[in-house]
């Protein structure tokens, strides 16, 4: 049962289409970044050694590096925002919309009837999880790999006033000093959220047979915790998926810790909720 949901998850036109869409932001964020930021950045080196060595502004220039340039920290475009929230429904669109599909075909009882209930249900999660994390996944690494062909992996001078990340915020030594190690765990803990997001469409799934609500339930999750929540608990960015998702962290202060416990939280709770709303389900 397992195998059999996973390779319907991966293989999904959903998916992608999830990927397509996601590649499709990378490519477009990486065409602007090189006709605007690098070639400024150039421009600027240009210019500075075309400068007599004895001049005072000889020497003054900081090199682009990896994170200014991946779509995970690079905010002097749009595509930063755009990518992260359509986060919710790339997640969301490999399978996370299977278990409603499975009970209106009524596909749902012959696996039940097959392998149990209870399997399936886990196999379910599970094949759901992993394409949402996989799904979000793939195109920041597809941006990761352009860029360690195009610019260096170097750490930001903080004095360069080009760090979108303080000193205070999570993880900001890795920022600072190793920006590969930092883009992959984040990458990495954009992969749990990502399954969080489509655990939850899943979730939704047990309240409401609404295709539209449920697969739109993470978006407005999403939206409610980047702008509700976040304007009416200013000091909860920590326990704030929408503020934790992206690598900026743009206007946020996230502690790595209670980030953690948030995103394990979310991780034991939603199929937990799921588990114990079992209930048995009519053919639609």
């Amino acid at each position: 049962m397992m195998t059999m949901e996973l390779k319907r998850g991966f293989t999904s036109r959903g998916f992608k289409l999830a990927i397509i869409i996601g590649v499709f932001i990378v490519i477009l964020q990486y065409l602007w970044f090189g006709h605007h930021t690098y070639k400024v950045n150039q421009q600027e080196l240009s210019s500075m050694l075309s400068l007599e060595k004895n001049d005072a502004d000889y020497g003054w220039w900081f090199e682009t590096g990896l994170l200014e340039g991946w779509i995970g920290c690079e905010n002097y475009s749009m595509f930063n925002h755009i990518y992260y929230f359509a986060f919710p429904l790339i997640a969301v669109m490999p399978f996370a919309l299977s278990y409603l599909y499975d009970w209106r075909s009524g596909y749902a009882n012959q696996l039940i009837t097959r392998a149990g209930r209870s399997d399936y249900h886990f196999s379910k999660m599970v094949a759901v999880f992993l394409s949402g994390g996989v799904s979000v996944s793939i195109p920041l690494v597809v941006s990761l790999w352009l860029y360690l062909m195009k610019l260096p992996v170097l750490g930001i001078d903080c004095i360069s006033m080009q760090s979108v990340v303080s000193n205070a915020d999570m993880l900001s030594e890795m920022y600072f000093n190793f920006p590969l190690i930092y883009a992959l765990i984040y990458i990495f803990i954009d992969f749990f959220i990502g399954g969080i997001y489509a655990t939850l469409t899943l979730l939704v799934s047990r309240f409401s047979e609404n295709l539209f609500l449920a697969g739109l339930s993470p978006t407005l999750y999403h939206i409610t915790l980047l702008y509700s929540v976040n304007i009416l608990l200013p000091g909860s960015d920590s326990y704030n998926l929408a503020m934790i998702v992206n690598p900026s962290q743009f206007y946020a202060t996230v502690s790595g810790l209670e980030a953690l416990i948030t995103i394990v939280l979310h991780i034991f709770i939603l199929p937990l909720i799921f588990i114990l709303t079992g209930r048995q389900r009519e053919m639609i």
